[in-house]
């Protein structure tokens, strides 16, 4: 491709590239885009290295080869992030060595997912030990076969908590006796883990140790096991997404609880649960209704048609559906399924009549709307269904409609009765599926080897596997594509040899049966009633279903039958739970009610916050506070909120409590000023050099910078290529605003500075009325001494007269569209000033009033920073013509509202909570809180002291935050948001009254609220005051324990902890019970 016309030019763009790679999903494709150009070489390498895909020991060779070279022109282990491990078809070696495991580990350090389905060499215990030692950012983790030693030496890391960010494990086909201790201290070393996957048995202590799961699938709950563990976790899933039951044991009263009580659930399995009625479905149509994406019922009795209406009628968005032997159930709900789900992507049914399927592929190829990817029918095998006059059949007709309307299938089991003689007819609508795969068909004809010929010319297919219908001489091109890696289809035949058929399995039932073939290792038996059954040979598996006796499963022997473990032994009565009732000062707080509500959340994790951002609606102001200016958990949650609400509500302002010429200078490079002599986010954070350092200068906000940088460039680039650079409205961009007065003399300077390079004449006279200040020694505190004792004139008509000047200028600059005769961003920098000056303004009055009392003071500040707040605004809305949203930084003493806190109530105080409130009105506003139990934190010993890390003391018994403690200890929820409020259609509503007054005035709550300084030993005088959380905020986070802010500054790191390494609390802990 040569650069000659603009379309060309785009598609060399590598953000562009990168867009357009996410959209390809086989790697052969990928693999053919590397040869277009170099451009397109260097942005799809990466994509096809991520997760290397091996269908051969050959391909794994030339993987390791690759891997081994010194000279090589890409770090391709550096792109590696998934890896599967396995034996592939017809391989009996994975073709890897314990030498090529530790390159693997060498060379790959972005490993994130791994797959183990295999334990054979060289993937013993020790050295897949090795490499989980090799891979601290492993997400995923997913053993399908392995037994118990290979378990408790393999997973070690876990324990030693070398994969912090695990978030998915899945064991499979493990020992039924393994140690359960084992999985629950994997549970405290890895607390991110959102998937579990478990084929063994379980009980309530997993379900305390793995609270906050979006996907569970868990199989074999033991029956004496069963009913404290679902007691329990019902109770502490808010989270759940995925649900995968398989137990005897459960009943309708257990899935009705979790559709109700499950409210993000969107998918559903049920398998082998015998005992569940039409009440379980219903239960989940009406409760989970259009969020339902995925259902599954397998192997059932008692469902019947009425229920599965009912998914159809309730469940219009599924997405996926499964329905294996269900016996009771007839045609009709099928076909009101294909024709009120109309997006699915994956249909499968099992063990139902063959005009039950032909009904469905009708209605599939008239109604969906060609979404279908996957499509699976099996007949039933036991009993024939004998219809008088069946309205539909399988046919080539059939089949080629289904192909035009569901392009997109790639997976289509036929596994039926098919109504073709014409073999050409029924080839020619196969490859009429131009996506297709994978395909398993029973055709009525046998397919000869010219039938293959004509398959292998299809552009995607790969796989093919033929029920008995075939020639003796397709099991030579059966052989051939074993031997040959370049084959273009694989083959799989199925005789009845193989007893893989379900009519041909029937004839040997009631009687004994010997199964020794090598290839198979499962066996499927339905509905059989012998009580005698034996196993022989290599069969490792045998699925029962859908109903038996249990004398059959005392007759079989654990050596062979070992897929399922059931005891039938008496229930465990429950244990009584201890009282939801703890007492503190005043009324005593419901806890019950607070658990029923909380939404948990893991660090770290913006998908957490999805109930959040629903409950923001459409504020136009959000403020997030701190519990603390120096944890590094309140600022990386903070910013993950804020990212949220740039990117998926359109926000542009983030206004913060700082200083704004030193903000501004992080606003020049976020949104790429020419002034800007910024060159990364590090430099652009340089002007705050203020006491405290750290409370901007840190490692999150530094991160959250560049990602505002990054936003903003994409941003530009892509509305420009979309509308064009006329349409391009730079206001659009997120800006980095500072709301603070502290900074009298550096706002001054910042006015001259702006004066001198646009009028001289105005700078000189701004001069020689800021020289006012010089009295004072350019001191702060000499200001604030002078104004309280009057002992000099002070400074206030000067800035008022510089201040009316820049406002006056700016007024005058802009022209009705809205633009400056100047640069690009000359009105920015002449708003810059305006605002510097009525900074310089507000300061003196701030330092004027300061030792006049502390409410006064620190109503100017708050008062000061919702008005540049409401300026701010109202510039940017007069300059983009449209609403402008804002993001508010702040600590929690200034964002929860005033007037439902003692400083409020007592010493008349106001914050920007209670004036953003009444300034937007509170059906537009959005507060939230965070508090900590216990911890560290960044702070200082004085004013202008050095930086410290000091420990945080465990909350007061007193105190909201003990609250929140306790609950987290009774639910192992260690971190969890608290909703109070909701904006539903501009008007904000409580999410539930009882738990507003839970938390409300008569409880006599403490909160605690450290800042820079923070004193422990007068801790409770120093650092709490009483407050109603529920009517201050609309949601608090809790997070039980924080760590300490990390500087920005390599140098910064050098700090005093002296009470941190020793875990010492100072003497007076816990004195000091009286209020503030």
């Amino acid at each position: 491709m040569e650069r000659s016309t603009p379309a060309q030019n785009v598609l060399l763009t590598a953000d562009i590239l990168f867009n357009i790679s996410s959209f390809f999903e086989r790697q052969d494709d990928v693999f053919k885009c590397l040869f277009v150009h170099p451009t397109w070489t260097m942005v799809f390498v990466r994509k096809l290295w991520k997760a290397p895909i091996w269908h051969s020991t050959d391909s794994t060779q030339c993987f390791i080869r690759t891997l081994r070279k010194r000279k090589a022109l890409f770090l391709y282990g550096h792109m590696v992030q998934r890896l599967v491990f396995k034996l592939y078809r017809k391989e009996i070696d994975p073709g890897l060595t314990s030498t090529d495991l530790k390159l693997i580990s060498r060379s790959c350090p972005n490993l994130k997912h791994l797959t183990f389905s295999t334990i054979n060499p060289p993937f013993n215990h020790k050295n897949v030990e090795q490499l989980l030692n090799k891979t601290p950012n492993l997400i995923t983790l997913s053993i399908l076969d392995c037994d118990n030693k290979w378990l408790e030496g393999s997973l070690n890391p876990l324990l030693q908590g070398k994969c912090p960010l695990l978030k998915h494990l899945e064991i499979h086909d493990c020992s039924r006796i393994w140690s359960l201790n084992l999985l629950c201290n994997i549970g405290k070393s890895c607390p991110n883990i959102i998937s579990l996957k478990l084929y063994q048995r379980i009980n309530k202590t997993l379900a305390d140790r793995f609270a906050q799961l979006e996907s569970l699938r868990i199989r074999t709950i033991h029956k004496q096991d069963f009913p404290l563990f679902f007691t329990s976790f019902t109770r502490f899933q808010p989270c759940l997404r995925q649900i995968y039951l398989a137990t005897l044991f459960i009943r309708d009263t257990a899935i009705e609880t979790i559709a109700k009580n499950c409210h993000n659930l969107e998918s559903i399995e049920i398998f082998m649960c015998f005992y569940l009625t039409d009440a379980s479905v219903k239960a989940i149509a009406q409760h989970r209704n259009t969020q339902l994406k995925h259902f599954m019922i397998a192997y059932n009795a008692y469902v019947t048609d009425e229920s599965i209406e009912e998914i159809a009628n309730y469940c219009t968005k599924l997405k996926s559906i499964i329905i294996i032997t269900c016996t009771k159930l007839t045609d009709q709900p099928f076909i009101n399924i294909a024709k009120k789900c109309k997006s699915l992507e994956e249909y499968t049914v099992r063990h139902h009549s063959w005009h039950t399927l032909a009904s469905i592929v009708h209605t599939l190829s008239i109604r969906n709307r060609g979404t279908l990817k996957i499509f699976k029918a099996y007949e039933a095998g036991v009993k024939d269904f004998v219809v008088k006059k069946p309205n539909y059949i399988i046919d080539a007709i059939t089949l080629e409609k289904l192909a035009i309307r569901c392009s997109n299938i790639k997976t289509l089991v036929l596994k039926c009765k098919i109504q073709e003689t014409d073999q050409n007819k029924l080839i020619k609508a196969i490859r009429k599926f131009k996506n297709l795969e994978d395909l398993h068909i029973s055709p009525s004809e046998k397919f000869t080897s010219d039938d293959i010929k004509q398959l292998e010319k299809h552009k995607r297919l790969r796989y093919v596997t033929l029920f008995h219908g075939f020639t003796p001489e397709i099991q030579n091109i059966q052989l051939s594509s074993r031997q040959e890696v370049s084959a273009r289809i694989n083959i799989t035949l199925v005789t009845p040899a193989n007893i893989n058929s379900y009519r041909e399995l029937t004839k040997y039932i009631p009687k004994n049966l010997s199964y020794d073939q090598e290839e198979y290792k499962s066996l499927r038996l339905d509905f059989f009633e012998d009580e005698n059954l034996c196993l022989k040979g290599n069969c490792k598996t045998l699925h029962l279903f859908p109903e038996f006796r249990k004398s059959s499963l005392r007759t079989m022997s654990y050596d062979h039958w070992c897929y399922y473990e059931l005891e039938f032994n008496k229930d465990i009565r429950h244990r009584k739970f201890k009282s939801n009732m703890t007492t503190i000062k005043g009324k005593p707080v419901n806890k019950e009610i607070i658990i029923k509500n909380i939404h948990p959340i893991s660090l770290n994790n913006s998908k957490d916050y999805d109930a959040l951002m629903k409950d923001i609606g459409s504020a136009k102001v959000v403020l997030i506070g701190e519990a603390s200016h120096g944890t590094e958990d309140f600022y990386q949650e903070r910013c993950l909120i804020t990212q949220r609400l740039i990117k998926e509500k359109g926000f542009t302002v983030v206004a913060c409590e700082a200083d704004w010429p030193d903000a501004f200078k992080v606003n020049r490079y976020v949104q790429n000023f020419k002034i800007n002599d910024a060159k990364e986010a590090r430099a652009s954070l340089s002007e705050f050099r203020r006491f405290p350092t750290w409370m901007w200068r840190n490692l999150q906000v530094m991160r959250f910078v560049e990602w505002m940088r990054a936003y903003n460039d994409h941003l530009e680039a892509q509305t420009k290529l979309e509308k064009g650079d006329n349409n391009w409205n730079k206001y659009d961009k997120v800006g980095f605003y500072g709301l603070d007065l502290y900074s009298l003399f550096g706002s001054m300077e910042a006015v001259i500075k702006y004066l001198q390079k646009t009028d001289p004449e105005a700078a000189e006279k701004a001069k020689n009325l800021y020289s006012c200040f010089d009295n004072f020694y350019k001191s702060t505190e000499s200001y604030a001494f002078a104004g309280y004792l009057r002992t000099r004139p002070l400074c206030e008509k000067e800035v008022i007269k510089v201040m009316t000047s820049l406002v006056r200028k700016y007024s005058e600059s802009i022209l009705k569209n809205g633009h400056l005769h100047e640069d690009e961003n000359g009105i920015d920098e002449l708003f810059a000033a305006e605002i510097n000056a009525i900074v310089v303004r507000d300061a003196e009055v701030y330092y004027r009033t300061m030792f006049g009392g502390h409410a006064k003071s620190w109503n100017k500040r708050d008062t000061h920073m919702i008005n540049i707040l409401k300026i701010l605004i109202a510039h940017l809305e007069k300059m983009s013509k449209k609403e402008v949203k804002a993001v508010v930084w702040a600590h929690n003493s200034h964002i929860g509202d005033a007037r439902h806190t003692d400083q409020g109530q007592r010493r008349k105080e106001i914050n920007i909570g209670q004036l953003a409130r009444e300034t937007f009105g509170t059906d537009h506003t959005y507060n939230i809180g965070f508090t900590t139990h216990t911890g560290t934190v960044t702070c200082a010993s004085d004013w202008d002291g050095d930086r410290e890390t000091k420990r945080v003391i465990p909350s007061r018994p007193s105190s909201v935050e003990n609250v929140f403690h306790t609950v987290a200890e009774e639910t192992k929820i260690p971190n969890f948001l608290l909703r109070f409020n909701r904006i539903i259609s501009n008007a904000k509503v409580f999410t539930d009254q009882e738990l507003i007054k839970a938390l409300s005035e008569k409880q006599q709550l403490r909160q605690r609220a450290i800042g820079v300084i923070y004193h422990p030993e007068t801790e409770m005088q120093s650092h709490y005051f009483t407050a109603e959380t529920s009517l201050q905020f609309d949601t608090v986070i809790h997070i039980d324990e924080t760590s300490a802010l990390k500087p920005m500054d390599k140098h910064d790191f050098e700090v005093r902890d002296e009470c941190l390494e020793k875990k010492e609390y100072p003497e007076t802990y816990p004195t000091g019970d009286n209020p503030i």
